[in-house]
């Protein structure tokens, strides 16, 4: 029974598929920086980027975009215009 279990979850653990529609909105390089505005499934994320040389980059970090809702003054997702 336990090695049943242990079959199901592991099986439900590792079958996780994905599918996300990713666009590039906006790149912008600010010394060496690279700020990229990216769509992914109608929501907005902020990628900064170090540039080291030639092709090498490193990632610094990751933000979603949010706005500040004036009707409610609360905090909203950013959506894309798609």
């Amino acid at each position: 029974m336990k090695k049943i279990i242990g079959i199901i979850i592991a099986s439900l653990v590792f079958s996780n598929v994905g599918f996300a529609k990713m666009t590039l909105i906006q790149t912008e390089s600010i010394n060496e920086y690279l700020i990229s505005t990216i769509c992914i499934d109608t929501h907005k994320f902020v990628f900064t980027t170090l540039r080291k040389g030639g092709t090498e980059s490193i990632n610094v970090s990751v933000v979603q975009f949010m706005k500040m809702d004036r009707n409610y003054g609360v905090t909203i997702v950013g959506r894309c215009k798609n």
